[in-house]
């Protein structure tokens, strides 16, 4: 092996921090599916990392990324995040590393701080996908029908108490304390933009080169369509705490498979549709002239819900 004589030539691996990327969410943009690619590739590429610390089975970080309500979780994060330091550390400086959690788009202040100070010396960016909140929104009061039964007045009662979450300048505002708005990548989650194939996408914006996925992106958690919705709300009316749920949930998604359903009207109505883009308008706005490309703010911001 050759070796310089006289001065040592820095290593330009040292010179270069670790580039560690927090995927924060949003919930119902395809996390699931880039948690399980998040995970497949770990097996590939010796240059990725996904730590295992605070990782669920699922594929997602939430043991070191608590909600606010999780208090023994809370109690446990700050030793929780010295052990994912300490795994990140061990890596060389040009791997790359995601940590990747829906619950780090709902953090407080004090919690984006903590992860933050636990990350130090990294050099730390976001990816944050979102979607229409008229879509969002819908897919996520599915959602929560799959969960367990309505506890809300249909979607206009749920849309009414949870517009606060779905405020994505809001959601992101802990983070830009502590990351600079050019270290901050949002994408929305839709048909035109990375939807049909959000893995693609993310390989992308991380700068991985891609992988044979073996035919391509799959779906996750694909949401009952509006017909499939009104019988199982039908069910827990006439049968409340019934323990056949999850057994007549799974034939709903087995006929709704057979039958191929191509399109959906929705369970949401288009007046409520205006109602939610017209509400986030001027947060919108802002969030998508700083963090997103002119191809997606178009989309964000078009009045008619796609």
């Amino acid at each position: 092996m050759l070796r310089l004589q006289g001065k040592a030539q820095a290593d330009p691996r040292k010179a270069r921090p670790h580039q560690v990327w927090l995927h924060i969410g949003h919930g119902k943009t395809g996390t699931t599916a880039l948690q399980d690619y998040f995970v497949y590739r770990t097996t590939c590429d010796p240059q990725f990392h996904f730590p295992v610390t605070g990782r669920r089975a699922s594929g997602a970080h939430h043991d070191v990324f608590p909600l606010e309500h999780q208090a023994g979780l809370l109690k446990a994060a700050p030793s929780l995040l010295a052990v994912l330091r300490a795994e990140i550390k061990a890596r060389p400086a040009e791997h790359l590393t995601v940590l990747s959690s829906e619950h780090l788009c709902y953090f407080r202040p004090w919690q984006a701080a903590q992860v933050i100070k636990a990350l130090k010396g990294f050099d730390v960016r976001l990816l944050y996908y979102v979607r229409r909140q008229d879509a969002l929104m819908e897919s996520a009061y599915k959602w929560r029908l799959a969960e367990g039964p309505d506890t809300y007045n249909g979607i206009t009662d749920f849309v009414r108490h949870q517009v606060r979450g779905f405020d994505f300048l809001q959601r992101i505002a802990p983070w830009t304390a502590h990351v600079s708005d050019d270290h901050i990548r949002a994408r929305l989650y839709h048909r035109e933009t990375c939807a049909e194939d959000i893995v693609s996408d993310v390989e992308q914006v991380l700068g991985l080169d891609p992988l044979d996925r073996c035919g391509g992106a799959r779906v996750h958690r694909e949401s009952l369509n509006t017909v499939m919705i009104e019988i199982l709300r039908a069910f827990d009316r006439a049968h409340p705490q019934s323990k056949q749920r999850q057994g007549f949930l799974q034939d709903l998604r087995e006929v709704q498979t057979r039958l191929e359903v191509k399109s959906d009207r929705g369970v949401m109505p288009q007046a409520l549709k205006s109602e939610i883009m017209a509400r986030y308008q001027l947060s919108n706005s802002e969030f998508s002239h700083r963090f997103m490309s002119e191809a997606d703010r178009r989309i964000l911001l078009q009045s008619m819900s796609p």
